[in-house]
């Protein structure tokens, strides 16, 4: 990874797109394709219902990022990842959950 002291807006967006399509492929056997960031949702998501998953970054590059989703996607994402079902959100729905941000936000190779 070039080791700068700014990434733009558009370069994070684009680097987090491509890691979460990347993880999605390879890790879960799953296509997805990313679809147009809403403003507000760059800023802060939070749903109503549902997790949110949390990394901190420290380094060249420091900050936070996060995944939000509701409870049913957790447990598809985490039924894919570990190739067992899961129909309510338990602890090992949160670990894969908490793996699979680790794979997307943490990814140095997309930035």
């Amino acid at each position: 990874m070039e080791n700068r002291s700014q990434i733009s807006r558009e370069e994070v967006i684009g680097a987090i797109k491509a890691s979460t399509e990347e993880v999605f492929s390879t890790m879960l056997g799953l296509e997805i394709e990313a679809g147009e960031t809403p403003v507000e949702m760059a800023v802060a998501a939070s749903p109503t219902s549902g997790l949110v998953t949390l990394i901190g970054l420290a380094g060249p590059w420091s900050g936070t990022g996060s995944v939000a989703c509701t409870g049913a996607f957790a447990c598809t994402m985490a039924s894919h990842l570990l190739a067992s079902p899961f129909e309510n959100v338990n602890e090992e729905v949160l670990d894969a959950i908490g793996e699979i941000t680790n794979m997307i936000i943490g990814n140095e190779d997309g930035a």
